[in-house]
């Protein structure tokens, strides 16, 4: 028995080297909009052209949660760049802090636009990324931001997944009549930041534009439900944020379906979040 265990814990120790060796991580500095972003770039270690995955962070910043969801996809066969909106790498665990920071960008639409755009021309002219294959997901502040550049009708973005998202979305100008990329969203149903009304006009504005959308929900959970580090920080904070296991893995699942249902992507099999 115990020389079974051992074997075991070696062939994992074995699988879990390998899956590292597979992956090539760096950071990564370029121009956009008016800043210079410091963003983190996530690949397969073998030769491409990959479909590519812009990660966009809560208003947290540019954090080791974006990185790992980068990290993530990158084992799951596609190259991915997190994003730094904020400019110059900034990121914070104070929430003060945090929301100057997202006020700042969100109330500068045009940056915001600029920013967006640059990081995923970046991510297409990398020589591992088929550029004509660009997705975007991200997370809370994230989550909006890849929402509404799907409502703008940017060109060129395939597909939009936002994680316990604001679903609060401006008209765009000139106004766009019909959404073409497809969008998940995966909501927390207990989550006190979006009201019940958003989501009302949100699914009636996506049908009203003929928008592909898939729309999940996960009985109470709360905002930064796959945030390992949520819990946390909503107590050190007296936020509602709360990490839930069972609905981060459920919306793991929902996002490999998704970015393998966009393109017909043949990459591994989704690896399994920890338990």
């Amino acid at each position: 028995m115990v020389e079974s265990m051992r074997v075991l814990c070696f062939a994992v120790a074995l699988a879990v080297t390998a899956s590292a060796a597979e992956i090539e991580t760096r950071e990564v500095i370029h121009e956009a909009g008016t800043a210079t972003a410091n963003g983190f770039f996530a690949a397969p270690g073998r030769a491409g052209p990959f479909p590519g995955v812009m990660v966009v962070h809560d208003w947290w910043g540019l954090d080791d949660y974006a990185r790992s969801r980068a990290r993530l996809l990158a084992g799951l066969g596609y190259v991915a760049l997190a994003v730094d909106l904020y400019g110059d790498g900034k990121s914070t665990e104070d929430p003060r802090k945090a929301f100057a920071h997202m006020s700042e960008i969100r109330n500068n639409t045009p940056e915001l636009h600029a920013r967006f755009t640059d990081a995923m021309r970046f991510l297409q002219n990398h020589p591992k990324s088929d550029r004509d294959k660009i997705a975007a997901v991200g997370y809370g502040f994230g989550g909006n931001v890849v929402l509404q550049m799907a409502r703008n009708g940017l060109p060129g973005l395939d597909g939009a997944a936002g994680f316990y998202a604001t679903l609060e979305l401006r008209e765009p100008n000139p106004p766009v009549h019909k959404i073409t990329a497809r969008i998940l969203v995966c909501h927390g149903g207990g989550d006190p930041f979006v009201k019940p009304e958003s989501v009302e006009t949100f699914k009636r504005t996506m049908q009203e534009l003929g928008a592909d959308l898939r729309f999940v929900s996960y009985k109470d959970a709360l905002h930064g439900f796959s945030n390992p580090s949520a819990t946390r920080l909503g107590k050190s904070y007296g936020i509602p944020l709360k990490y839930d296991g069972p609905a981060e893995r459920a919306s793991h699942d929902e996002l490999d379906k998704f970015l393998r249902r966009l393109w017909d992507h043949a990459g591994p099999a989704a690896s399994k979040v920890p338990d």
